[in-house]
């Protein structure tokens, strides 16, 4: 993966966001939110990807994105998500996207800045 390639792609998302010593963070979730809305194609596949195996979700379980619809300051942008007839919401950086599926970059994109942030 080349890093500078996505550092540019996430510039590109925020260049809107205000900026001090330190970007808004909640402004940056916003443009985020906005961003992933407007392109990612819904609904879509995903694997569960999160250190801790709290709650009925484990990692490994593969689940239906149907939206992304919010954010915390702690967790970053929720998805609302389908595990057979049951919904869900997970924090989307703790979702695994397949390599090569239109989804794959924008969610790669999001989950490395808020690893970075």
């Amino acid at each position: 993966m080349d890093l500078d390639k996505a550092f540019e792609r996430i510039e590109k998302v925020l260049e809107d966001v205000e900026e001090g010593n330190y970007r808004d963070y909640i402004g940056a979730l916003d443009a985020w939110q906005s961003h992933l809305e407007e392109n990612l194609s819904f609904p879509f596949e995903a694997e569960v990807y999160k250190e801790s195996n709290v709650g009925p979700l484990e990692t490994g379980d593969e689940v239906r994105v149907i939206e992304v619809f919010n954010s915390t300051n702690i967790y970053g942008i929720i998805a609302e998500l389908e595990k057979g007839k049951d919904n869900y919401q997970l924090p989307l950086c703790e979702l695994e996207v397949e390599e090569g599926t239109p989804n794959y970059q924008f969610v790669k994109d999001y989950k490395i800045w808020f690893a970075n942030y």
